[in-house]
């Protein structure tokens, strides 16, 4: 759901470009507070939003995006490396002259005062813009704010939320339940949840792997005790996914093996000091395809995560359909995933 949408209104905007010379094929300009796997530092959104970037490449469509972070992709056509996108005047002019030559409009990630202006730009210039809410911005307060700079950060965020969604020609978001909270508390109406129909492919149970592989994977994970029971968390090494729990936690006997890497706030660099095959902290500081996760996870006991920030909890469920039993704690994440089913 969602995908038809945007190159229905993409494939629109080109061809009416098209027939006043200017171009033949569809320009996509992705406006973007976090850059994702472009710098292999992502989340749930993040990689939800990069599969469909990925899809529309396939389709033929050229992409740019302008976003805020440290990067080193030439699909980046803007960034200043600051924690949001700021709305200074050479952000502006930027996202004037990028929307100038583009069919459609995509914003997804957290939200800024360069996301209104930009959706306004391309109000008055007549393009099309498709609005994706990946991140519960409530959550996002409560966990890095108190006092009156929490209440402060809730109206900016709200207030910048409605005013996005109000431009947009569509509005999605990701899950039934975010969905419905965006309506309620928020009073943003939302055209539907999006899903994406291969999101957990690769882990689903028809892929087979040897049993070779299988124990590989795991004496890698073990640091060549395979024979110990082994506990398994990967994902990105970040604050909020408290890793340090895990490995202060661990039953005695279990080797944990952290698998993941994280951005250049030092909480990485904090995670990968823990490695100590002695006392069986196995950090493995890389990120790795869905085909090789899928095998760890199958190599694995258990997969623990002690994060108290999630909004999908994607790994959760790759798990699960990896056979592999998962414990952790209610994070605030949305059980749904669309298309009216519960899967957690």
């Amino acid at each position: 759901g969602g995908s038809s949408d945007t190159e229905t209104m993409a494939g629109k905007g080109g061809a009416e470009r098209g027939e006043r010379g200017q171009r033949r094929t569809g320009s996509i300009l992705i406006l973007t507070n976090r850059i994702g796997t472009f710098s292999g530092h992502t989340g749930g959104g993040s990689a939800m939003r990069e599969k469909l970037c990925a899809a529309l490449v396939r389709e033929g469509y050229e992409l740019k995006m302008f976003a805020a972070g440290k990067h080193e992709s030439a699909d980046v056509v803007f960034t200043d490396y600051c924690p949001m996108m700021l709305p200074t005047w050479r952000a502006l002019k930027s996202i004037w002259k990028l929307l100038k030559e583009s069919d459609l409009v995509i914003v997804s990630g957290s939200y800024t005062p360069c996301i209104p202006f930009g959706l306004l730009m391309a109000k008055i210039l007549g393009i099309r813009s498709l609005v994706i809410f990946t991140t519960d911005s409530d959550q996002v307060v409560r966990t890095y704010y108190q006092g009156i700079e929490r209440l402060v950060w809730w109206y900016l965020y709200s207030w910048t939320d409605r005013l996005t969604a109000s431009l947009a020609s569509k509005v999605y978001t990701r899950s039934e339940e975010y969905q419905a909270k965006l309506r309620n508390l928020h009073g943003i109406c939302c055209d539907g949840v999006m899903v994406q129909s291969d999101q957990y492919g690769a882990f689903h149970a028809e892929q087979r792997d040897s049993d070779e592989e299988i124990r590989k994977a795991r004496d890698l994970l073990s640091g060549g005790n395979s024979h110990r029971p082994l506990m398994i968390y990967a994902g990105r090494w970040a604050a909020e996914k408290r890793i340090e729990l895990l490995v202060a936690n661990k039953p005695r006997d279990f080797i944990v093996a952290i698998v993941g890497n994280g951005d250049g706030s030092g909480a990485a660099d904090a995670i990968h000091a823990m490695h100590n095959p002695d006392e069986g902290v196995i950090c493995l500081r890389e990120f790795v395809s869905h085909d090789r996760l899928r095998v760890m996870y199958k190599a694995a006991d258990i997969h623990a995560s002690a994060s108290d920030f999630e909004s999908l909890g994607n790994s959760a469920h790759e798990s699960l359909l990896c056979g592999t039993p998962v414990v952790l704690q209610r994070a605030g994440g949305d059980i749904s995933q669309g298309e009216g089913e519960e899967q957690g």
